[in-house]
C-alpha cells in the first residue's frame, strides 16, 4: 500500500493544497508550528476517519473555515484507490466516499486505506491513564474486526442516547436503551478479551527480541470480565442506575 496523492483543504494550519508522494516516500523537515504533524493528521485520518490527536473534528478546523477536506489517492495490491471525506461543522456533518462512491456508513469505508502512527505520546499506553489503552484497543480491533466496529458504534449510539435521558432526569427512558446498550457492550468485551489472549504471545516474543524479560511478561484485560455475559448487564446496569442518574 502506497500514498500517491493528498488533497486538504480547510485542514489545521495546511494551506489548500494538492500534494504528490514519491515511491520511495519522504522526510518532512521543519520549524515548530510549521504542520509537519498536521500533514501526518491528514495522511492518518480516513483510516478511521478520526484524528489521532483529538476526538472532536470541530478542532481540526481551520480557524474561520466552515469545514475541512481530506482526500487520499493511493495504491493497493496493484489497484489506485481514493477515500475522501468532507467535514461541515454546521451541524457537524461528515459524508465520505470510497473510489468516487458515497459511503453511508464509516464501517463501510474504514480500513480501505491503512496507516501506523508513531508518536512519543505512545509511551502513555504503558504508563498513562486506562482511557488510552481502551483508545487503543478501539481502535486496532476496528481496523481488524468490522464486527467489532459495528457494536463499538451501537454501544456508542445507545449510551449517549441514555446518557441524554438520565440528564433529563428520565430514568425510565434511560431503561429502555439498557437492552441495545448489553446487547452491543457484551460483544465489545467477549472481542476485547479475545484479542488480548491472541496477542500475548506475539507481544511476549517482541520483549524478548528488544533484550526485555518477555517470558515474564503477560497482557490481561482488565475490565469487568463478567460482562461478556449479556445477561450480566441488567444487574450492573440496576445497581449503577441511582448514581448514574445523580451524575
Amino acid at each position: 500500500m502506497r500514498l500517491a496523492r493528498l488533497t486538504v483543504r480547510g485542514f489545521r494550519n495546511l494551506a489548500d493544497t494538492t500534494l504528490s508522494f514519491p515511491g520511495p516516500g519522504v522526510v518532512l523537515l521543519g520549524r515548530n508550528g510549521q504542520g509537519k504533524t498536521s500533514l501526518l493528521e491528514a495522511i492518518a485520518y480516513p483510516v478511521l476517519f478520526r484524528s489521532f490527536r483529538t476526538a472532536l473534528d470541530a478542532e481540526v478546523v481551520r480557524f474561520a473555515e466552515a469545514g475541512f477536506q481530506v482526500e487520499l489517492e493511493f495504491v493497493r495490491e496493484g489497484r489506485e484507490r481514493q477515500v475522501a471525506l468532507t467535514f461541515r461543522v454546521a451541524g457537524r456533518k461528515k459524508q465520505l466516499s470510497l473510489d468516487g462512491d458515497a459511503a453511508a456508513r464509516v464501517v463501510d469505508a474504514a480500513g480501505e486505506w491503512l496507516a501506523v502512527v508513531f508518536a512519543p505520546d505512545d509511551v502513555q499506553l504503558a504508563s498513562g491513564a486506562a482511557s488510552g489503552r481502551r483508545l487503543y484497543l478501539d481502535r486496532t480491533l476496528a481496523l481488524a474486526d468490522p464486527a467489532y466496529l459495528t457494536a463499538l458504534t451501537r454501544y456508542r449510539a445507545a449510551l449517549k442516547q441514555r446518557n441524554a435521558a438520565l440528564r433529563l432526569g428520565r430514568g425510565e427512558l434511560a431503561a429502555a436503551f439498557d437492552g441495545p446498550l448489553a446487547r452491543a457492550g457484551a460483544v465489545v468485551v467477549t472481542r476485547r478479551m479475545r484479542w488480548v489472549e491472541s496477542i500475548g504471545g506475539a507481544y511476549r516474543a517482541s520483549l524478548s527480541a528488544l533484550g526485555e524479560h518477555g517470558a515474564d511478561a503477560s497482557l490481561q484485560y482488565a475490565g469487568s470480565v463478567e460482562l461478556a455475559e449479556v445477561s450480566a448487564w441488567p444487574e450492573r446496569l440496576a445497581r449503577a442506575a441511582p448514581q448514574d442518574l445523580a451524575r
